[in-house]
């Protein structure tokens, strides 16, 4: 039989901490954030051909009011075409 006064290994440890027996009935879902539909960089417009390149859109610029323009970067919508 071991002596009373050598230490019983693991206690107090992390182990022996009591611990929840049930699982949560639901877990919460997660959450989508919907993606906000593409639009033309140079007209603005959600239903124009630009939405897939500048080169498509017919309509002018929505900021220099220009034909020829680029319309706005893409890397930073915020931003003028100026």
């Amino acid at each position: 039989a071991p002596p009373n006064d050598l230490p019983v290994p693991n206690a107090g440890s992390a182990s022996s901490v009591p611990r929840p027996d049930h699982l949560p009935l639901s877990l919460p879902e997660p959450r989508f954030e919907m993606r906000s539909s593409r639009h033309c960089l140079k007209c603005g417009s959600a239903g124009c051909k630009g939405k897939e390149g500048h080169i498509f859109c017919p309509s002018a610029c929505m900021d220099c009011e220009q034909v020829t323009c680029r319309g706005r970067n893409s890397r930073r919508p915020d931003k003028r075409c100026d």
